[in-house]
């Protein structure tokens, strides 16, 4: 099992759900959440900090331990969403057919060479990816591989290349995360982000230390 099924970890887990009114009504993660919306949680296991999917957790409490290769499927399609009942075991194929079937997943024969090119001139002229997401209406794994040539790599426009990330930015990030504008998680690594011209995904990574975890800084403990 993922998280232990404690007293301690069910009450704080559940004190930070908003079950919305109605019989069917879907129960929404209020904690943290990555930027593709699905919420996440801070476990300390064995001195080693661990992060969990929120609705993988409820899921294994309520029915048991996730078969190795099942994914969790959201039957409301709310990624926030929690409530057992709206959760359901399935393939990875099964999980991007439902994105297409229901307008969550925008593919390379969506979108036209031109549109490549324009997005890469953008970004090279200096648009954060966010923006880039708002005005393409693409998620920003998406934005992200065309701009570095994964997606339509003959395709004109110039191709960005990975930043390299040093140990002196990461305690950079990591040691002003706290003082860094913003109220949410998210505000404050997008804030970190557009200061150092790194990628809000990469700001999470280094805050939640999935790298570099030697400086001593924590949060959404659960």
């Amino acid at each position: 099992m993922l998280v232990e099924k404690t007293l301690k970890r069910q009450a704080l887990f559940w004190e930070k759900v908003n079950k919305l009114s109605g019989s069917d009504a879907c129960w929404l993660w209020t904690g943290a959440k990555n930027e593709n919306g699905y919420g996440w949680i801070t476990v300390y296991e064995n001195s080693k900090q661990r992060f969990y999917f929120v609705h993988k957790v409820s899921f294994e409490w309520e029915y048991g331990e996730i078969s190795e290769g099942s994914i969790i499927r959201h039957k409301c399609d709310t990624p926030l969403c929690v409530r057992p009942s709206h959760l359901v075991v399935g393939t990875q194929q099964q999980n991007v057919q439902d994105m297409i079937d229901r307008g969550r997943h925008v593919g390379n024969r969506d979108i036209d060479e031109a549109t490549v090119v324009k997005i890469r001139l953008l970004k090279a002229g200096g648009l954060t990816t966010e923006q880039l997401c708002e005005q393409f209406d693409l998620s920003s794994q998406h934005i992200n591989a065309i701009c570095r040539g994964v997606y339509w790599p003959n395709a004109g426009g110039p191709i960005t290349r990975r930043f390299e990330i040093t140990d002196e930015l990461i305690w950079t990030i990591q040691a002003g995360y706290r003082d860094a504008e913003g109220e949410t998680f998210m505000d404050k690594c997008r804030s970190l982000a557009d200061v150092h011209g790194i990628s809000v995904a990469s700001v999470q990574n280094i805050v939640r230390y999935l790298k570099k975890s030697k400086f001593p800084l924590s949060f959404y403990t659960f």
